[in-house]
């Protein structure tokens, strides 16, 4: 398929006056617009993904092997919030702590946002001099890897480890996670166009790369990974104790690092902080969910059809309205998305076009988070067999029941009339393989979808997949032709 650059998902083109209507002036506002992509991307997110990486943070303390006795070095995001330092001192006596959680927040609130930087903490310390080098949340800000890693490998004592866990501010799994689907490629694009980055900007460090980089200086490393969360470690200079792993002292301090706390969306895990960071913003549920809807739903369907172009190609080329047809058209933002005129510029003019749109009922739903689908009724007061096309540009995810319409729309059509659907949906299954791929990705998505009364993602969903469809027309059509993809759903077929 072919890819359009969205210079800015933004832009007037995108976000139309009316949705200043329906989420205020400050949608348009692009520093106050900034303070919540911010917000979106990074507050609360790492210690979220922590907070259920369990096993993960198991096989952290177990390959940081500590003794009383080591020399270590911690350096990361959020020391204290997250418990590991106070379960590492109760371990391990003689660490210095170094915590950049205030630098990473300095810098990303800044315009436009910095997430890296070149790091000399260890410029100071002297050669074969620390036991331990451990990293939590610190590998997205590291600018310069290389230059780091020689600097690791200068303070490191034979038989000394460098551990690096990571929940990555992007990472290689986010950027394969909102490529599978519509809906999340426009939300991804347009979080990082409010930090006032490029994809290219993001960090690209992962546990492979951290193999390459340090196998100079390491006798053997090993890494582990989970929805694009990562735990690299190795040691320098012994290759016999590759086995030497074992879970540490169970101190109550680290059974309070490793316990799972209840919780309803990555907002529940802001830092003080962050608290008074992003409070304009977010600071509390109605602002969140406003926000939320916002990036959601304004101009986002647009957004995703100049990202995705091909399959609304697809449907007017099949399309088989002539001159002089008469058209049931049903869907939503007929303007703004230009159906109606694109049908006279491709098609020539129609006797008739009974067209609804459903866009202002279904923006009443939204406005309060419930699910926008309501038994449609919309063909009824029409005749038997007037009908050569049954259009639905943009309409199907709406109906409740499709068992029930179906019968309906075909009643209106001529026999040999076209029925064409044209669908972006919402929670098919190339959203949810995003979703489920990259934990980043699903805090940022977690925090745009769900709203009061929403308390997990399967509560939004309403696809309606061409399966269902299919079996709502039975054997009414032929010639049926169904194209899914990327989120998209084109299908027609004629009735018998």
């Amino acid at each position: 398929m072919s890819r359009i650059t969205v210079q800015d998902p933004w832009s007037p083109k995108y976000v139309q006056p009316y949705y200043f209507e329906m989420f205020g002036k400050q949608i348009g506002d692009p520093e106050i617009r900034a303070l919540w992509c911010k917000a979106c991307f990074y507050a609360g997110n790492a210690l979220r993904l922590w907070n259920q990486a369990v096993e993960l943070k198991i096989a952290f303390l177990a390959a940081c092997s500590l003794k009383s006795s080591h020399k270590t070095f911690l350096l990361g995001e959020h020391l204290a919030e997250s418990g590991l330092e106070a379960a590492l001192r109760s371990l391990a006596k003689d660490i210095i702590t170094v915590d950049i959680s205030s630098q990473a927040l300095s810098k990303l609130l800044a315009s436009p946002a910095s997430l890296h930087w070149d790091f000399d903490m260890l410029d100071k310390l002297p050669d074969a001099s620390i036991d331990r080098i451990i990293l939590f949340d610190a590998a997205s800000h590291i600018a310069n890897w290389p230059a780091f890693a020689k600097q690791v490998n200068r303070v490191l004592r034979d038989n000394g480890r460098v551990i690096v866990a990571e929940a990555p501010l992007g990472g290689k799994e986010f950027f394969e996670a909102f490529r599978l689907d519509g809906h999340l490629e426009a939300h991804a694009l347009r979080i990082l166009a409010g930090l006032g980055i490029k994809e290219a900007d993001l960090p690209k460090t992962s546990a492979a790369s951290l193999k390459v980089i340090f196998k100079p200086y390491l006798a053997w490393s090993r890494a582990h990974s989970w929805q694009g969360m990562y735990l690299f470690y190795g040691q320098k200079g012994q290759k016999d104790s590759i086995h030497s792993l074992s879970f540490q002292e169970n101190t109550k301090e680290v059974a309070a690092f490793l316990t799972e706390r209840t919780f309803r969306i990555a907002w529940d895990f802001m830092t003080t902080a962050e608290k008074a960071a992003f409070d304009d913003v977010v600071g509390d549920a109605e602002k969140q969910f406003k926000w939320g809807r916002a990036t959601f739903l304004a101009g986002g369907l647009r957004l995703m059809g100049d990202l995705s172009g091909d399959y609304i190609e697809l449907m007017y080329e099949n399309l088989k309205a002539k001159p002089g047809d008469k058209v049931f058209m049903l869907g939503e933002l007929f303007a703004e998305l230009g159906f109606l005129t694109e049908l006279k510029r491709r098609k020539g003019e129609m006797a008739e076009i009974a067209a609804t749109d459903v866009s202002v009922k279904a923006r009443s739903y939204a406005k309060t988070g419930a699910i926008p689908q309501w038994d449609y009724d919309f063909a009824d007061k029409y005749p038997d067999n007037y009908f050569d096309i049954a259009w639905i540009p943009q309409g199907v995810h709406h109906c409740a029941d499709w068992n029930k319409f179906a019968p309906k729309l075909l009643r209106i059509l001529k026999a040999d009339g076209q029925v064409m659907m044209h669908e972006c949906r919402i929670g098919g299954p190339e959203w949810w393989q995003g979703v489920k791929m990259s934990g980043f990705l699903k805090c940022v998505i977690e925090k745009i979808y769900l709203g009061p009364g929403r308390n997990k993602l399967s509560d939004r969903q309403f696809d309606v997949s061409p399966e269902m469809i299919a079996a709502a027309f039975g054997d009414s059509l032929r010639n049926t032709v169904s194209m899914a993809g990327k989120g998209w759903m084109v299908y027609w077929g004629y009735k018998r």
